[in-house]
């Protein structure tokens, strides 16, 4: 085989679309330029998406009689149309592979020109082609793009190969191998060619991969006269005794090496062969649990977009390629799904060595409009992945769906099935990711050998009724569809009590469930991640100064500019030394927060497995354990290897900050993935403080046997914590019976705030009856009403939607006076179906809602005057605060600010977001301070809303 890459190539745009009728495949235009192939459209021309053609001459080739000329393009997003020397050889459309046959264009012994024009659909339909309309998973047109979605990328995205072939030769080779019975079936896909020559034969060898041990042979010879226009496939069928076979495990990844020869049946001349891997494994759902190879396994998965710097699905750097997949399998990963997108098949490869389970969709597995033409987009997406990646042992999962409404694609996906099965009929697949259709009576999963939905999980059954799905009304079951048994859960975060139940809890009474998608992100490094891109620019001779610069990396400095802007802007400058130690800061956070999550996600038993979003920062968002240029993240790697330990302590102690003399909520439960045996075991519970202080407790726990439950509630109590201030430390431990992972927590116990001195007279109105009495226990002599407003020099106002407009009008001449007002729950003035509320103060401000969930905000304290006694100033982590953070935002032009949030790659335009939190404007000759954290709600229950508010005071008083 005479085999060639194309290099060299050039580009031009065709925003008229004129480019066939004016014969451009015959020639380079003159403004053409250099194009990266691999690569995409848009690092060559940022802002284009449409029509763009390519252009590569080929070296002179030389065609012997009885071979033939292919070219062979890895992947084209979205359609192309090829030509060589000016004729057409065929076209193309869908991200998988795809070869044509070049022989009657080739000019022997001179430069070829192969031209390929690349649709990269838009909003307006280009050859009928509407990107909404096509498999495009959740990618955007430029003018709604934000993190969180795919930006509308394309190109010619792999490599493209000019080989020289036999006609007589192999085209496919299919093997399905059988865990059970050690039968592997080869189903070999011969040219017509090789069935009009002399009498030929298929011969197959198989051998262990690393040792080349060969383990079994056979031969099938084919029949002369056959079609002279359709290939033939040939079944070869082998037997490794079942007593030698040796299974594929994520922990043992054991190879065999399928060698397929196309033979003459006499004298054994070979004229093509091929080689392919394969092993004998079979991960199925019984019982509502993952097993692997006939042993429950639970499914420790995250997802990729496999989103990578500059050219999107095209890595700049080969490390990239590799460095997820190792990072994952560190990390305690046994699974990795490619999320509406296949993955590369040098990934695929790679799975195969390292002991990865795939999950893997396509682009139209997402977000794929309705159209006249949505089979014919499905089935090919789907049938390419199957055909492509069906032979590779670490592909376990086939997954149809992701987040799909009720309605033509999802009822098409559900009827796909059996031609599914008809492609490959070995693997487990998976109907639709979050369930969105709300239909349980349509089951979720597809057993290897089966062509039927079943009801594994959750209260999926024949019978079941529609549930209702839609989430804004929920934001504390964010993405959840009630009784499903393939979940998603996006929660507004902090998560509520509600939220932390429901991850411990879910499932309960029913099925096992799994959950297919739930976790928190961090703010998206921008500072850094800009400094690596120039970085990158400034390595690749040259690389940096021959295109402009790249779609993401224009956004990312977007970002970076606003948020270091405003990193002055705020103070901050005065807390961290640089914007980017703040973005480290929020990244630790995250790590802590997914430690804690872990504790509730593995102490419900009922879940079978779990995929965590995600494993990168994709989509320019903070989505992952590691960064956009693939930087591990503070803690990640501890995180998640305690996370995804078999046998864990799930250890909650709420809340982490307490009164001495308050008492925490402890609960404990012990995540067993069939490691312990059954028996009874003694957990021993103790929490420590200074000065010696000890609480312990000592607790049976009974391992029983069978296919029970992953985890073993252990103890729920109260514990009163009544040493010191200072930090606790609570532990669980089996001694020497067993080393459970994590199973550590911190109380931070402090002295309660003392009254102010000397006390403070104040006017208080909109105030409740226990709010009034811990004001004045707590130092302030409070006047009530709005008689007092024209007297006092500090008015407190409590809550603001009670006030009418009298109160305020008095409030705000009484500032203009020269009165300071506190104004603590300023949300409460806007109105139902709005989002936003101008104060009614003579200078400007506005309160602004805000949802955090996956992608959120982070807020920071700066100045100590705030967190005095809680922390020091910066980031406000979310296991001290949480339930006192705010869901709004303050816009206006403050003289003070004590607390600021910002979200750099949040899914909104732009990327960014911020505002204050706690600040102080100035009004005539006084002041108005406003504060936007949840006080008011938690005061007298909460130890860090009683420490907070008196901070507060004491900055609104100073």
């Amino acid at each position: 085989m005479n085999l060639r890459r194309a290099r060299e190539w050039r580009i031009c745009l065709d925003p008229a679309n004129e480019g066939i009728a004016g014969n451009w495949s015959a020639r380079i235009p003159e403004d053409a330029v250099a194009a990266p192939v691999p690569g995409i459209i848009q690092q060559v021309f940022p802002d284009h998406h449409g029509v763009a053609w390519y252009w590569c001459e080929l070296a002179p080739l030389a065609i012997p009689p009885g071979h033939r000329a292919l070219v062979r393009f890895e992947s084209v997003d979205y359609a192309a149309k090829v030509w060589l020397n000016g004729y057409v050889i065929g076209s193309h459309e869908g991200e998988g592979p795809f070869e044509l046959d070049a022989t009657e264009r080739v000019r022997p012994g001179l430069v070829n020109l192969l031209a390929v024009r690349v649709v990269n659909p838009t909003a307006e339909a280009i050859d009928g082609l509407v990107l909404s309309e096509v498999p495009h998973a959740n990618k955007t047109l430029p003018a709604d793009f934000r993190p969180g979605w795919a930006y509308n990328f394309g190109g010619i995205l792999g490599d493209v190969v000019v080989h020289v072939e036999l006609e007589a030769r192999l085209l496919d080779v299919a093997v399905h191998s059988q865990l059970a019975t050690g039968v592997i079936s080869v189903d070999v896909t011969v040219s017509a060619a090789a069935l009009r020559r002399a009498p030929m034969a298929v011969n197959v060898l198989i051998s262990e991969a690393a040792s080349g041990f060969s383990v079994a042979s056979a031969q099938e010879g084919l029949l002369l006269g056959g079609s002279p226009d359709e290939p033939t496939v040939v079944r070869v069928v082998l037997q490794v005794p079942p007593s030698e076979v040796r299974p594929w495990h994520v922990d043992d990844p054991f190879l065999y090496l399928v060698r397929v020869r196309l033979e003459h049946a006499e004298g054994g001349a070979i004229e093509d062969e091929r080689s392919v891997r394969t092993g004998f494994r079979e991960l199925r759902v019984r019982d509502g649990w993952f097993e692997l190879n006939g042993q429950r396994i639970y499914l420790r998965s995250t997802h990729t977009g496999n989103h990578y710097p500059i050219g999107q699905l095209v890595p700049q750097s080969p490390a990239l390629v590799r460095q997820d997949l190792v990072y994952a399998k560190a990390a305690g990963f046994n699974t990795v799904r490619f999320i509406a997108g296949v993955a590369r098949e040098d990934q695929l490869d790679f799975c195969d060595e390292l002991g990865l389970m795939v999950y893997e969709e396509t682009h139209a597995a997402w977000l794929l409009g309705s159209s006249p033409r949505l089979g014919e987009h499905f089935d090919r997406s789907n049938d390419e992945m199957v055909r492509r990646d069906r032979n590779h042992p670490s592909v376990v999962i086939w997954g149809l769906l992701n987040e799909t409404y009720d309605g033509p694609v999802f009822r098409h996906a559900v009827g796909y099935l059996p031609r599914l099965r008809e492609l490959d009929d070995t693997r487990l697949v998976l109907l639709s990711s979050g369930r969105w259709d709300g239909d349980l009576a349509v089951g979720s999963i597809s057993n290897p050998g089966e062509a039927t939905w079943r009801h594994e999980w959750g209260s999926e059954q024949a019978d079941a009724v529609p549930v209702e799905v839609g989430w804004a009304h929920q934001p504390d079951r964010g993405a959840y569809v009630p009784g499903a048994g393939d979940l998603h859960l996006y929660p507004a975060l902090p998560e509520s009590v509600g939220a932390k139940e429901l991850l411990r809890t879910m499932g309960a009474g029913q099925k096992p469930v799994f959950l297919s998608e739930y976790g928190v992100g961090s703010l998206f490094d921008a500072v850094t991640a800009l400094a690596e891109a120039t970085c990158y620019n400034a390595s690749t001779d040259g690389g940096g100064a021959q295109f402009p610069e790249a779609p993401d990396v224009a956004y990312i400095r977007s970002m970076a500019e606003r948020f270091v802007s405003d990193w002055e802007k705020f103070g901050m400058d005065r807390v961290y030394c640089f914007p980017e130690d703040a973005l480290a800061a929020a990244q630790l956070n995250q790590s802590l927060h997914r430690a804690a999550t872990f504790d509730l996600i593995r102490a419900n038993g009922n879940i079978s497995g779990y995929n965590l979003t995600g494993m990168l920062d994709h989509a320019l968002t903070g989505e992952g354990a590691w960064t956009f240029w693939r930087r591990w993240k503070p803690s990640a790697m501890d995180t998640m290897a305690a996370g995804w330990s078999p046998l864990r302590w799930c250890l909650d102690v709420t809340p982490a900050v307490s009164f001495s003399g308050g008492d925490v909520k402890l609960n404990l439960s012990l995540a067993n993935e069939d490691v312990l045996l059954p028996g009874s075991y003694t957990a021993r519970v103790a929490i420590v403080g200074p000065e010696g202080w000890r609480w312990q407790r000592a607790v049976d726990v009974a391992v029983h046997g069978g296919r029970g439950p992953l985890a073993v509630a252990v103890l729920d109590d109260q514990v009163v914590l009544d040493g010191a201030p200072g930090q606790y430390r609570c532990a669980a431990s089996l001694g020497t019976a067993a080393a459970p992972a994590a199973g550590r927590a911190n109380i931070h116990v402090i002295s309660r705030p003392a009254p102010m001195t000397p006390r403070l007279g104040a006017g208080a109105i909109g105030f409740h009856e226990a709010e009034l009495n811990w004001l004045e226990e707590h130092g302030l002599d409070t006047g009530r009403g709005a008689e007092v407003l024209s007297s006092v020099a500090l008015l407190l106002v409590g809550h603001a939607g009670e006030l009418d407009e009298d109160n305020w009008r008095s409030i705000s001449a009484a500032v203009e006076r020269g009165a300071t007002a506190v104004v603590l729950n300023p949300w409460e003035l806007i109105a139902p179906g709005d989002t936003t509320v101008a104060l009614p103060f003579a200078t400007p401000i506005s309160c602004t809602s805000f949802r955090d969930w996956l992608y959120h905000k982070e807020c920071f304290a700066t100045e100590l005057d705030l967190v005095e006694g809680l922390a020091v100033p910066g980031l406000m982590d979310w296991h001290r605060f949480g339930p006192v953070l705010p869901r709004h935002l303050l816009k206006g032009d403050a003289e003070s600010v004590a607390a600021f949030a910002a979200a750099v790659g949040f899914p909104s335009p732009g990327g960014y977001v911020s505002g204050m939190l706690a600040a102080s404007f100035r009004q005539g000759s006084g002041r108005v301070v406003v504060s936007t954290f949840d006080l008011l709600g938690n005061l007298g229950s909460l130890a860090v809303a009683d420490q907070l508010t008196a901070n507060l005071l004491r900055y609104a008083s100073r």
